[in-house]
């Protein structure tokens, strides 16, 4: 009896992998090109996963593609193309720059961050960082002239089965 005690914690170290399942998921931004979030949703449809929800974890979109590349070969090429920026340990998931020029009364732009119309220019960029398959650090900034906003930056950990997301919900700086 002795023997069993002792291997029992020995047999659950080898097996927790197995328990604990895959790790942690990235998100995909809320703010994907029109073309390539069509597509992710008819990727969903079609491996019948829910849409109703946002952001959606990249790990929902990878489990719907065999099931939607029975239906649509293409499609589904295309959608794990865009999925690979989430498969390395870090990554720049996202960058983006605009400049404009304008006149006028400066008003407030929707949903751009409380981003007025004579700003001349505005900047995103979201990078992560996965050390281990359950813990992932997600950095997120969007800025314009007169502000920067920390959004979509989190840390996950946890599993397949439950993970716990802390986020920043906005963290401003003014110059």
């Amino acid at each position: 009896m002795k023997k069993v005690g002792l291997a029992a914690p020995w047999v659950l170290l080898v097996l927790q992998a197995g328990a604990f399942g895959k790790g942690v998921s990235p998100y995909l931004p809320l703010n994907l090109e029109p073309e390539i979030e069509a597509q992710i949703e008819r990727v969903l449809i079609l491996g019948d996963k829910p849409v109703l929800t946002r952001p959606i974890a990249a790990a929902t979109v990878l489990d719907a593609l065999p099931k939607a590349c029975k239906v649509d070969q293409a499609l589904c090429e295309q959608v794990r193309r865009y999925l690979v920026r989430y498969t390395h340990t870090s990554g720049l998931t996202h960058a983006s720059l605009e400049g404009a020029a304008t006149n006028g009364a400066n008003i407030a732009l929707p949903n751009r961050y409380g981003m007025g119309s004579k700003s001349v220019w505005d900047a995103s960029a979201q990078v992560y960082w996965q050390p281990s398959d359950y813990l992932l650090v997600d950095a997120g900034a969007v800025a314009y002239q007169g502000r920067t906003d920390l959004t979509g930056s989190m840390i996950s950990l946890g599993f397949s089965m439950a993970q716990l997301d802390l986020a920043t919900v906005r963290i401003r700086s003014r110059p």
